[in-house]
């Protein structure tokens, strides 16, 4: 420390978590969460989901297609929330289900709130080759929040060496 500087902390309190309840998510999940109890931080998990195109079916006895689609994703929430609260009592998380293309929906969270970190789950494990295609590869670059891509071979262990990719903006 130089003269009159003074070191500064930044706390991260505030983290989104995408899922998509595969493996994959699952494991970015307990990497999020406990971040978030290490740090006495606050998850908001997101479910975004792509309501299919219903080719013009017709209004007859058959049921609202986005409308089935949201009763699935509530359901989902509603048994992730459970299981979570059951393993960690003591997290603090929000939950959200938006009926949105992921990529998209997770841009527009970023944009709308104030989130300190983003972790997501990847397909990818030795690099950004393998995340071609991939709902996190489509939005590294694109939010102003840092992010962190949770590889699906990772452990849970919390890692002893990190890159941190910067543009210094």
């Amino acid at each position: 420390m130089c003269g009159t500087q003074k070191l500064q902390f930044y706390i991260m309190k505030w983290f989104l978590a995408p899922t998509d309840f595969s493996d994959i998510a699952d494991r970015a999940m307990e990497f999020a969460i406990n971040l978030a109890l290490k740090c006495d931080a606050e998850i908001l998990f997101l479910h975004a989901y792509e309501v299919p195109f219903s080719g013009g079916a017709g209004a007859g006895g058959m049921k609202n297609l986005d409308q089935l689609h949201r009763e699935d994703a509530q359901k989902r929430l509603v048994k992730f929330e459970k299981k979570v609260v059951e393993k960690y009592p003591n997290l603090k998380f929000k939950t959200f289900n938006d009926a949105s293309l992921p990529v998209d929906s997770i841009k527009a969270f970023c944009k709308e709130k104030d989130f300190d970190l983003v972790i997501m789950g990847t397909a990818g494990a030795s690099g950004i080759e393998d995340f071609v295609g991939s709902t996190t590869s489509n939005v590294i670059g694109k939010v102003d929040v840092p992010l962190i891509a949770i590889p699906s071979s990772s452990k849970n262990d919390f890692p002893s060496n990190v890159l941190v990719a910067s543009d210094f903006k």
